[in-house]
């Protein structure tokens, strides 16, 4: 991992993919990015197709609840999100179908929520989390049933949470999915191995993680942290990079639960297969600071996910 130090101014849709062995993550594979443009989560047929595809098939998965989510933001793209569980590390690791779908928007530079579809309702822990997004006091929410589709609930996210805990509570104008105001500049990088200086894509890994840095929101304890994981192609997974994908912190505004850099950007490698079965060759934490550390998490999902990787 590396430390930043910052200026502060303030697919395919429901199939579902195990794999066996150490390290398996229990997931639905998404289409993720954008979805089309549609008219809205809820009221548009894309956006209701997508999450219903998203928690339609079973296949036997291991997952006690399949749960599917649509995003729809301001540019009118919408992100398809599903739950995912990692075999080997505790539950508390979980990425809420909610959270995966919003971390796509905020990993594309989407700046605001407008609405949301769900499947089944969304949790205590996913409204508290869809409260932390930018244009949430407007954000409409709406629950289909799993059984047949139909709309369950169909209202504005302020009523299904009321009289809710903000990121304004601490006096913080930004949420989710905008800027958090900061200009990133490296300071440091701890020792490595030449083999590691010679990993492929660094340079651009490097890059994307200090570009995606001001995308992280951490309202509380202000320790901004950005994820890059670099994935071998399916062809020859030893030896050919396929692709770089980031995820960014999203914390809650009273810290727990919060999403980690990790989770995020394992969500973005799900939607493109390659975490069944893993082919991460190597992960890059960028933090701001280490008040609220990143590393203990990252370095458990990677013991679980990737244990031979850097």
């Amino acid at each position: 991992g590396g430390k930043a130090q910052s200026n502060d101014s303030e697919g395919r849709q429901g199939e579902t993919q195990r794999s066996g062995g150490r390290g398996r993550i229990l997931l639905q594979r998404s289409g993720g990015g954008e979805a089309g443009a549609g008219d809205g989560a809820g009221a548009g047929e894309a956006g209701c197709g997508a999450v219903l595809g998203s928690v339609g098939a079973d296949g036997g998965a291991d997952l006690k609840l399949l749960c599917g989510s649509s995003a729809r933001v301001a540019s009118g793209a919408m992100y398809v999100g599903v739950n995912v569980e990692f075999e080997g590390v505790g539950l508390q690791e979980t990425v809420h179908a909610e959270q995966c779908a919003v971390s796509g928007a905020i990993a594309a530079g989407e700046e605001e929520a407008v609405a949301i579809t769900t499947c089944p309702v969304p949790c205590g822990l996913c409204r508290q989390f869809l409260r932390e997004c930018n244009g949430s006091d407007r954000l409409a929410v709406t629950c289909l049933s799993k059984e047949d589709g139909s709309t369950l609930v169909q209202a504005a996210l302020l009523d299904l949470l009321p009289h809710s805990f903000s990121p304004a509570a601490l006096g913080v104008p930004r949420g989710a999915l905008s800027s958090n105001g900061c200009a990133f500049s490296l300071r440091s990088l701890p020792a490595i191995s030449p083999a590691a200086q010679a990993l492929p894509l660094w340079d651009s890994a490097l890059a994307l993680a200090l570009a995606q840095l001001p995308r992280a929101h951490a309202p509380y304890s202000r320790s901004w942290a950005a994820v890059v994981l670099c994935l071998s192609s399916d062809s020859t997974p030893e030896s050919e990079v396929d692709s770089l994908v980031a995820g960014v912190s999203v914390e809650n505004v009273a810290f727990n639960p919060s999403l980690q850099p990790f989770q995020a950007a394992a969500c973005a490698a799900c939607k493109r297969g390659a975490l069944s079965p893993p082919r991460i060759r190597y992960c890059l934490l960028v933090e701001a600071s280490a008040q609220a550390s990143a590393a203990p998490a990252t370095r458990a999902l990677m013991a679980a996910l990737a244990p031979a990787a850097p």
